[in-house]
């Protein structure tokens, strides 16, 4: 038998998951490029001429080494995957009338995807070379191929109207029957279903509750209980948390010589990222309104896979979860090297442009993996209305800085968040210092009036005592008063 690597990648997301403002379809499009290399493998591993054997795998990809026997040609095996994943169906169980019955979708065939096989050298020897040149095929089909699916296009017309566009992506030919492209339906189905089903398969929990299926049940507060009462001023705000791997690649490039070690570093993080899932879900007191509306928790999973994870929480709990992160992130390590992570975390509307928040959380990440890789760091931003950063993030954040603030203050040392919401909580309990004493200091920074910020500080009796372990987290006084203020609704607050 000839020995092969496969590897094989969803592309273009942001045609098949990003494209709407409609949580239950983004989360749909997410599952389906996740489950996109679960069905690969599958087929693989049902075919009669192989033997596969999963090396690594992402939120969107997939690398397999493959004992084929001879008579199978590499080219018809990926021309059955193909098919494979177009023709592959699924069943939602979504409705509640009874005697209804659901048909089948076939969601994959919505989504674009590379799937490449070379001849498979020396394990031992030339795996970092195979490695690279799978991935390089991948990237190089996706260039030579269409960046969306046209299906809708080929519909018949009795399927299809084409003179009424998709209500939820607003680009798609509506169905005939429906007000949505078939493209959007089936991939909101299955966000719909699959969801509960996600969660249980990566944690292993038995007895979670259902999760919200839109953004405004992730932070609407409706209650009226001593800790709602202390949130309420951020009802409907989000907090959006994505975490990036640090050198992660040159981490594989380094110590992955052998599909041994590639399969280690996969199942190190894998099991990383479970055990934080585990225990952000499996501490909510199943009682606790601010983790839950009407008994649904108040969580969602945009992104999961890799290095890289996406997430949506209210914006009273954002800080928090981070924080819980890089608590538990201090111990990851592979092969004696610290596994760090940069991450970005906005708080904004539930109404804002969840594409547009998703790539500000990407930029974010970027300027804090800038700050320093050895060391985990944050970079958030909290956006007023629908207001954005545009195009110029370091340039919206400087236009923000007052006098002696640079943009690099503000990205902070992901392990001394939870450090900075303890001493925040103890400010706001022991300072009693109001909040527009503080707007009073911030503006005075901002006219270049340091002196008077001092005396202003000092009169609102905002001593050394008070902020000595804001001072530690955040740096300089002017810094420092700058984060409390930005900072101030959404930290200290107490554990309902």
């Amino acid at each position: 038998m000839a020995c092969y690597y496969l590897r094989v990648e969803g592309t273009n997301l942001d045609n098949f998951v990003y494209d709407t403002n409609d949580l239950s379809t983004v989360r749909g499009g997410g599952l389906l490029m996740l489950r996109l290399v679960d069905q690969v493998e599958t087929f693989l591993k049902n075919h009669e001429h192989l033997t596969p054997e999963k090396i690594s795998n992402g939120a969107s990809w997939g690398l397999y080494r493959i004992a084929m026997e001879t008579d199978v040609q590499p080219k018809t095996l990926l021309d059955e995957i193909t098919r494979h994943l177009n023709d592959s169906q699924v069943t939602c169980k979504i409705t509640k009338k009874k005697g209804k019955k659901e048909d089948p979708i076939k969601p994959w065939r919505h989504a674009t995807w590379a799937v490449d096989i070379i001849s498979a050298g020396d394990p031992e020897k030339n795996f970092p070379g195979d490695r690279e040149k799978a991935q390089a095929l991948n990237r190089w089909r996706q260039m030579q191929s269409p960046s969306l699916t046209l299906l809708d296009l080929k519909k018949k017309k009795t399927q299809v109207r084409k003179d009424i566009v998709c209500s939820i992506d607003l680009v798609r030919p509506a169905q005939a029957e429906k007000a949505t492209s078939v493209h959007v339906s089936d991939r909101r189905q299955y966000g719909r279903c699959q969801k509960q089903e996600f969660y249980k398969e990566e944690t292993g929990l038995p007895d979670l509750q259902e999760f919200v299926n839109d953004l405004n049940k992730v932070t609407e507060i409706q209650g009226n209980s001593k800790g709602e009462e202390a949130v309420r001023g951020l009802s409907g705000k989000m907090a959006v948390i994505y975490m990036d791997g640090n050198s992660f690649g040159k981490t594989q490039r380094d110590h992955c010589r052998t599909p041994g070690d590639q399969t280690q570093f996969n199942n190190t993080v894998i099991g990383n990222h479970r055990a934080f899932l585990t225990d952000i879900l499996g501490a909510i007191d199943k009682d606790d309104p601010l983790w839950l509306n009407n008994g649904a928790i108040r969580f969602e999973t945009l992104l999961w896979g890799g290095d890289e994870i996406m997430l949506v929480v209210p914006a009273w709990q954002g800080w928090q979860v981070l924080a819980r992160f890089y608590q538990m992130a201090k111990d990851w390590s592979y092969k004696n090297r610290k596994l760090t992570y940069g991450a970005g975390l906005v708080f904004c509307h539930h109404k804002a442009p969840i594409h547009r928040v998703k790539d500000l959380a990407h930029n974010l990440a970027d300027l804090a993996k800038a700050k320093g890789k050895d060391t985990g760091h944050v970079a958030y931003q909290i956006l007023e209305s629908f207001d954005h950063a545009g195009l110029d993030l370091q340039g919206f954040r400087a236009g923000r800085c007052p006098a002696g603030v640079v943009p690099d203050d503000l990205i902070l040392r992901g392990d001394r968040m939870w450090a900075i919401n303890t001493a925040m909580l103890e400010l706001k309990e022991e300072a009693d210092l109001p909040k527009r004493k503080l707007h009073q200091v911030v503006a005075a920074l901002y006219r270049g009036d340091m002196d008077q910020a001092e005396q202003l500080a000092d009169k609102a009796g905002f001593n050394e005592k008070d902020i000595s372990a804001m001072i530690d987290a955040f740096g300089r006084r002017p810094v420092c008063w700058l984060h409390i203020l930005e900072l101030w609704d959404y930290l200290g607050l107490k554990e309902a």
